[in-house]
C-alpha cells in the first residue's frame, strides 16, 4: 500500500507500507547532494517513531522493520559497487544489534557490463531497466524475458512512454533537471573563480606587508615605504595591522 507519494525537481519520494509490518521510503534524488546520508537516516528513524504513541509500551514495535532506499543518479561512494546496504552493528565483531533500521543505496551511475546478452542477477537488470530509454528496444526486449516483475515494469513504461502528453511532460522535467545541474555548475564554477581571486588579493596583501616591514626595519620611514610601494595612508595602517 502506497502511503504518499512527493515529486520535487530531481526527487521522487514515495512510502509504501506492507501487511506485515514493512515501511519502506524509496527515494529517487537525481541531483547531487552530499547530506544523502543523513537525510536517509532521518527519513528511517522518522518512520520507526511513527508506530509508536506516547504511552505506549515497546512491544508494539515488535516485528517493524523500515528501509530506506535512496536511488541515486550519480555517484556518491567511490568503488565499482552500485549496491550498499547499512544496518546498525558492533563495530569490532560486526555483530547486526537490531535489523529493524535499514538503509539502501542504489547508484544508477554505476551501469553494469552486460557479457554476451546474458544479465546476471536481478539488481543489474533493475539497474538497467532505470537506465534504459525508449530508444534500448533490444535492451528492453532483453529484460522483458528476464522475470514477471520486470516485464510488467517494461510494459507499464512502453504504455506511458507512448502517451503523448507523459512524454511531453517527462521532457520538459529532464529539461528543468538539466538546467538545474547546469545553474549548479555554473556557481560551483563561480565561486571557485571567486575563491581563486580572494587568495590572489590575500597573497598581494600578504606580500606588501612583508615588504613594507622589511622596509621600516631598514630604518625607511612610514611616508617613504609608503611611497615606494605605492600605498596610501590608509593602505599603509591596514598593514600594519
Amino acid at each position: 500500500r502506497r502511503r504518499n507519494a512527493r515529486s520535487r525537481l530531481g526527487v521522487l519520494d514515495i512510502h509504501v507500507s506492507t501487511p506485515d509490518g514493512l515501511d519502506v521510503d524509496v527515494e529517487v534524488q537525481v541531483l547531487r547532494d552530499e547530506a544523502m546520508p543523513e537525510r536517509a537516516l532521518f527519513y528511517c528513524t522518522n518512520m520507526y517513531q511513527e508506530h509508536i504513541k506516547r504511552g505506549d509500551d515497546f512491544a508494539v514495535l515488535s516485528g517493524i522493520q523500515v528501509i530506506n532506499i535512496s536511488v541515486l543518479g550519480y555517484n556518491h561512494f567511490q568503488d565499482d559497487r552500485p549496491h550498499h546496504t547499512f544496518m546498525l552493528q558492533e563495530t569490532t565483531q560486526h555483530i547486526t544489534l537490531t535489523d529493524v533500521l535499514r538503509i539502501d543505496f542504489l547508484e544508477l551511475s554505476k551501469v553494469p557490463k552486460i557479457n554476451k546478452g546474458n544479465i546476471l542477477n536481478d539488481l543489474q537488470a533493475w539497474i538497467l531497466f532505470f537506465n534504459a530509454t525508449t530508444e534500448d528496444k533490444e535492451l528492453l526486449e532483453m529484460l522483458k524475458s528476464y522475470n514477471e516483475p520486470l516485464k510488467k515494469a517494461v510494459l507499464r513504461f512502453e504504455e506511458l512512454t507512448a502517451d503523448e502528453k507523459i512524454r511531453a511532460a517527462a521532457f520538459q522535467r529532464e529539461r528543468e533537471i538539466l538546467a538545474e545541474k547546469s545553474r549548479l555548475y555554473t556557481a560551483k564554477k563561480e565561486g571557485h573563480m571567486q575563491g581563486i581571486q580572494q587568495g590572489i588579493q590575500q597573497g598581494i596583501q600578504q606580500g606588501l606587508a612583508l615588504s613594507a616591514k622589511k622596509l621600516l626595519e631598514n630604518g625607511f620611514s612610514a611616508e617613504k615605504t609608503a611611497e615606494l610601494l605605492g600605498l596610501s595612508p590608509e593602505q599603509m595602517a591596514n598593514l600594519k595591522q
